[in-house]
């Protein structure tokens, strides 16, 4: 039977989409509160994989300062649920800002 690799479960499966795909993906968009894998559990793995990975982090949670913690560590941006729109393409934008300079 082979190794379990990280975050094997629901939410991401014996063949992460990410570890296949990561070179392709420069923004992800990540919830803090998930079934198998924390959010700054979450962000941690990404950024092993992709270091320059852009993370826009949301919740609809108090989340007690675990927000602030994963953006001490390097999350681009956060956004509180509910959101709408606007405040959705503004996060966006920016952190298509920081993805243009970086692969410029």
């Amino acid at each position: 039977m082979p190794p379990k690799r990280w975050g094997e479960g629901r939410a991401w499966g014996w063949r992460p989409l990410y570890e296949k795909k990561w070179e392709r993906i420069h923004a992800v968009m990540l919830d803090m509160i998930m079934p198998d894998m924390s959010g700054g559990d979450t962000f941690d793995r990404l950024k092993e994989i992709n270091p320059s990975v852009k993370v826009i982090l949301s919740s609809g949670y108090d989340t007690n300062g675990r927000a602030e913690d994963i953006m001490n560590r390097g999350c681009d941006a956060f956004i509180q649920k509910p959101y709408n729109v606007k405040e959705l393409s503004n996060k966006i934008g920016r952190s298509s800002d920081l993805i243009i300079r970086q692969l410029s």
